[in-house]
């Protein structure tokens, strides 16, 4: 390759690597920025130390090939690098509500039944809220929120709601969030929500020691409810709008990942194989008008429980209708009410 050609590339590689951590950094992925550079750092020491190593000894239309081909294979791995630490993050939207986490904590409401949590864990902070209805040791509702939804935001619609109060009658209540989320500190992926999950879980347990414990999980967070549930003995589990596996919600919005495209996909969550393993009967919502977690998603998990579940279908609702729906405040209320009285 002409020198001048390959000093042209190298260096018009190298801006678009620097241009990239800029853009990516002003939205605070400087994580996404490093991996890229180093897998591209690895890409052109192949290419321009390695191969010519190895092939400085062969004739000029072997080189050529061979750098062809090295080429092409840096270029499909940087791709494969950028496309699933990019997706990854793609499917997240951290949030830190400062107006409502403000009027919690100065007590604007002037309630004195929730109080601000803080874990400090070994990796990292874990912040979040808590609504108070009964004794530490009462029945107690830990929820794994949606995406975008933050505890602060979930706890101020609680109180001021009285709708959704009716939810958790006779329960303490508890949401905390996901790492990179409000106050928490990291940064959300399949392995820091599991890990999230389960110090969650064991930090309520500990603490509170309540007598029941029922796991409430929304959208996104239904996977992380589906994993703790397979990880931990819990009294009762209640999904809203879940889905099977995180194939399933990048197939929704780029319908190609079979077979070895499956390998591309960074959040795998495979709610579904967890549903083995858990030993309660689920209440399952899902919309069949969903714009956000497919139905037939949510659909896969009816029968993927060991005891069965029960699988209610909300026709014609939205993702976000839910929580105004009669039916699901009627049944939650219902269930949690028969897990009480067990």
């Amino acid at each position: 390759m002409n020198v001048n050609i390959k000093n042209t590339l190298f260096y018009g590689m190298i801006f678009a690597c620097v241009s990239t951590i800029i853009w990516l950094c002003t939205y605070d992925w400087g994580r996404i920025a490093t991996i890229f550079l180093c897998a591209m750092a690895a890409g052109f020491f192949v290419i321009y130390l390695i191969v010519p190593k190895l092939t400085e000894k062969t004739p000029k239309p072997v080189k050529i090939l061979t750098k062809v081909l090295s080429t092409a294979t840096v270029i499909i791995m940087l791709a494969y690098v950028l496309f699933t630490t990019l997706a990854a993050f793609a499917m997240f939207y951290p949030s830190y509500d400062e107006r409502t986490d403000k009027i919690l904590s100065e007590n604007i409401l002037a309630k004195d039944n929730y109080q601000e949590l803080s874990i400090q864990t070994d990796s990292g902070n874990i912040s979040g809220w808590r609504i108070h209805n009964a004794e530490d040791n009462a029945p107690l509702v830990l929820y794994f929120g949606g995406n975008a939804e933050t505890s602060a935001g979930k706890i101020y619609n609680i109180l001021i709601n009285e709708t959704e109060q009716t939810f958790f009658q006779g329960c303490n209540f508890v949401m905390l969030d996901m790492p990179g989320y409000g106050k928490s500190s990291g940064y959300p992926c399949e392995s820091t929500l599991k890990d999230f999950g389960l110090k969650t879980f064991d930090y309520v347990k500990e603490k509170y020691q309540p007598s029941k414990i029922i796991i409430l999980g929304y959208s996104i967070g239904t996977g992380t409810a589906n994993y703790v549930a397979s990880q931990r003995d819990i009294d009762a589990l209640i999904l809203i709008s879940p889905y099977a596996d995180g194939i399933d919600l990048y197939n929704s919005k780029l319908n190609i990942f079979y077979g070895p495209a499956r390998l591309w996909v960074a959040y795998q969550m495979e709610a579904i194989k967890f549903a083995e393993n858990i030993n309660v009967k689920p209440l399952i919502f899902a919309c069949d008008a969903d714009e956000v977690v497919p139905y037939q998603s949510s659909k896969r998990l009816e029968n993927a429980y060991p005891k069965g579940s029960e699988f209610i279908t909300i026709s014609g609702a939205r993702h976000a209708d839910f929580w105004q729906s009669p039916i699901v405040i009627e049944k939650i209320s219902e269930y949690i009410a028969e897990v009480i009285a067990q």
